[in-house]
């Protein structure tokens, strides 16, 4: 069992549940009300979406042979699981299709009583899930998939079937900035892996501009997710709460100047990126807690 855990990388999966919670927050925020059921199934049905893309991104970077060029971290390098002989890749393959599978039961649940927009969301998932390493990242678009996954199609799927409604100003801007806050995550965990994916044909902020400016990339992209904060709270789509996120800028800044000192070197770069992680489950928790006060008080 310890080694299915390890392929799916369970550790990373506790970035769904935070999506989740940002779109039920943000449904009782705007309607005051949450189909708890409809939530929980929802929950699932996102976790599957996230097991399928972590083990189909293992079976497709093992078939290229990427992982076997890749120095495995706790934070990139893929879960370690194919190139040790502990799996075979047909039962890999086989575990990303059953999840893809299992969400889209959950999906046809929902159809019934959402219909097209919910149709929409989920088409858009499964092209995401399935093109994202085979595709998606060989042109320059993985950490665009990412946010798109993690941000707008969690976050307003999730918000859609526990509210009924597919859009509102509050999780429209929770969903862009989680989906940025995610992508983050995904470009300086790529950093470890820049020469391991050239070799194969990979596409990604790191390759593309240079780790050092994929580094001020970030930077930027972080300062982005914190302006929408600020502005959605301004133009009123977002409660005055929501502002308890911006705690994460120590973070952000922690993390960022400690990347532009050690990129150079595994051991220094790892604590960034550990850090950037915690800031992201942090102040995606805080801005869904930020909502949540709005609506109470």
């Amino acid at each position: 069992m310890s080694v299915w855990v390890r392929e799916v990388r369970a550790q990373f999966l506790t970035i769904t549940p935070v999506a989740v919670f940002l779109g039920v927050a943000t449904a009782y925020y705007e309607y005051g009300l949450v189909k708890v059921f409809n939530t929980i199934l929802a929950l699932v049905g996102c976790l599957l979406a996230h097991i399928a893309v972590n083990v189909l991104n293992d079976y497709f970077d093992y078939i290229s042979g990427i992982d076997l060029k890749t120095v495995k971290t706790p934070f990139s390098g893929g879960s370690g699981i194919l190139p040790k002989g502990l799996l075979s890749p047909k039962s890999i393959l086989a575990l990303g299709i059953l999840s893809i599978v299992g969400g889209l039961c959950i999906a046809i649940y929902f159809y019934m009583s959402y219909g097209l927009p919910l149709l929409i969301l989920v088409i858009i998932g499964v092209i995401d899930i399935v093109l994202y390493t085979p595709v998606f990242a060989n042109i320059g678009l993985g950490e665009f998939s990412v946010f798109l996954g993690f941000g707008p199609l969690m976050v307003l799927g999730t918000h859609l079937i526990a509210s009924g409604h597919l859009l509102s100003p509050s999780a429209l801007y929770t969903s862009m900035v989680y989906g940025i806050l995610v992508a983050n995550i995904l470009l300086l965990n790529e950093i470890p892996d820049v020469e391991a994916d050239k070799s194969g044909g990979r596409r990604t902020i790191p390759i593309i501009f240079g780790v050092r400016n994929s580094i001020i990339v970030y930077a930027i992209l972080e300062s982005v997710a914190y302006a929408l904060i600020v502005y959605g709270v301004i133009v009123k789509a977002l409660p005055l709460y929501t502002l308890i996120a911006l705690v994460g800028v120590m973070l952000t800044y922690k993390a960022t100047v400690k990347a532009l000192k050690g990129y150079n070197k595994l051991e220094t770069l790892l604590p960034s990126l550990a850090i950037n992680i915690l800031k992201t489950h942090i102040v995606g928790v805080l801005m869904a807690i930020g909502v949540l006060l709005g609506a109470i008080f």
